[in-house]
Order: structure tokens, then C-alpha cells, then sequence
């Protein structure tokens, strides 16, 4: 539960300094490049297929999981439930992509892009509590070396794939190319000098992976409800002028917290948090 709160308070701290660093900014503009529909449809065969990792992953482990001594232990428990809630996520997300119209913007605010820039964002956590299941997948089955080598791995293969989502959310228009870097820098600083604090007093917990992927889809699920609702929400003008003022201040609060979140989960299987 430790890493619970310490997320919470490390996404709102850096939540602030983004808003902070950010500054007041235009509105939304969509590149002019950007096929939403297009992109939408291939993110969608994607999650398609990772769908299908999730689901397999879950069949093979709940078969082998008879011959384990500890199969109702945290690590299992933590294992599926990680491979369970990714394959929540990449449905959700594919279903948000899928809900994306090559439509132009109208009036204050530009619905589509606005699906698809949370769209990649939850694509971005999700993809990572697939994952990053792979490290406690081996330290399960015995074998600590390749543990260890998934562990830089993961963390190299992060750090690369958050450049995707960085300019994804500029072309969308939504957050200022300059932004995406603080934001990475941000999150993965409050997550580390948490991770700090955790090793000197004392905080770290077995259960800090288990505890954070259970957050993230109790969090996720109402910010879901909410983009999968905007098309209807914007139909009328005024709220949609509404919508179009607050929402890219909303998607930077949730890119921020989606990278501290993934920088979060990353230390907690490495057993820093």
C-alpha cells in the first residue's frame, strides 16, 4: 500500500510542475498530417494481437500454476492479475481507437483528436503492465538470470517507446513538443526520488506491484467512461467550448501520471519500490 500513496503524491507533485512548466497555451490544432482513422485502424489490429498475448499468457499460466508449490502466493497472484488487467486494458483501448472518425474539428474542440491523444496514453500503460510481467514471469519459473536480463530490457524498451507517444500527443495537438520531454523528465524524477525514500525507510513491500496494477485500472476505468462519453458530450456547443478549454490541461495531467505510473511499475518489479 506504501507505493499506492507514494504514486498518488508523486503524480500530483508532478502533475503541478508540468502544469507549471507548461504555462498557458492555445488550444488544440491537429497537425494537418495526421490521419486519425487511418492510425486508429492499425493501433487497433495491434491491440488485436496483444489481446491475444494476454489471453494466452493467462491459459498457459493457470495450467502450469497446478504444479507450483506457492500458486495462490502474492508472485503468482501478482503475475496473472498483471496479465489480466493488460488484457482489460488493450481491449479498452482498442475499442477507443476504434472510436476515432476521420472527422475535422468543429467548433472549440476536436473530439477525434481528443480520443486519440487519451487513446495513447492508456495504450502507453498498458502496453507496459504486459510487459513488464515478463520479469515476475521468470523470477516464477526459477530462473533469476534472465529475470534480471528482462529487467534492462524493459527498461530500455520504455524509455524508446515513450518517444512514440511524445509525438503522437504533439501531432494531436494537445501538448507542445517541448512538453513531452519535460514530462518524461518529470516522471521518471519523482518516481526515483520516491524509489530513494522507499529503500531508506524501510518502505518497499512484496505487494507494491500487485497494489499499483490494481490502482491503475480503478483510476483508468472512470477516465475511460469519460473519453468514450466526449461524442456525446460535445454535441452541444457550449459545453463542447467548455470541453475544448479544460481538456489539454487534462491530457497533460494524465500523460504525467501515466509516466510516473509506468516509471512506478518499472521499479516496483525490480524490487525498488
Amino acid at each position: 500500500m506504501n507505493a499506492v500513496v507514494g504514486y498518488v503524491i508523486a503524480a500530483v507533485v508532478a502533475v503541478v510542475i508540468a502544469r507549471i512548466a507548461a504555462g498557458p497555451g492555445p488550444g488544440a490544432a491537429r497537425h494537418p498530417s495526421m490521419g486519425l482513422a487511418d492510425v486508429a485502424g492499425r493501433h487497433v489490429s495491434i491491440l488485436g494481437g496483444l489481446a491475444g498475448f494476454a489471453v494466452t499468457g493467462m491459459v498457459l499460466l493457470v495450467t502450469l500454476g497446478r504444479n507450483l508449490p506457492d500458486a495462490s502466493g502474492t508472485s503468482f497472484t501478482t503475475l496473472l492479475t498483471m496479465f489480466f488487467v493488460a488484457y482489460i486494458g488493450f481491449l479498452g483501448t482498442s475499442l477507443m481507437f476504434a472510436n476515432i472518425t476521420d472527422a475535422e474539428a468543429s467548433g472549440s474542440f476536436d473530439v477525434p483528436a481528443a480520443i486519440f491523444a487519451a487513446a495513447t496514453v492508456t495504450q502507453f500503460y498498458t502496453v507496459a503492465i504486459g510487459w513488464f510481467a515478463l520479469r515476475p514471469l521468470f523470477e516464477t519459473f526459477g530462473l533469476p538470470r534472465l529475470a534480471d536480463l528482462a529487467g534492462w530490457i524493459l527498461a530500455a524498451s520504455t524509455a524508446s517507446s515513450y518517444a512514440l507517444v511524445a509525438s503522437q500527443l504533439q501531432r494531436s495537438g494537445f501538448v507542445r513538443a517541448g512538453m513531452t520531454g519535460v514530462i518524461a523528465v518529470i516522471g521518471v524524477g519523482v518516481a526515483i526520488v520516491y524509489a530513494i525514500l522507499a529503500g531508506s525507510f524501510g518502505w518497499r513491500s512484496p505487494d507494491s506491484t500487485l497494489s499499483l496494477v490494481m490502482t491503475a485500472i480503478i483510476l483508468g476505468a472512470p477516465a475511460y467512461a469519460f473519453v468514450m462519453a466526449l461524442p456525446m458530450l460535445a454535441r452541444d456547443e457550449g459545453r463542447a467550448g467548455r470541453l475544448g478549454a479544460v481538456y489539454p490541461a487534462a491530457i497533460l495531467a494524465y500523460s504525467q501520471g501515466a509516466v510516473v505510473f509506468v516509471t512506478f511499475l518499472l521499479l516496483s518489479v525490480l524490487g525498488l519500490v
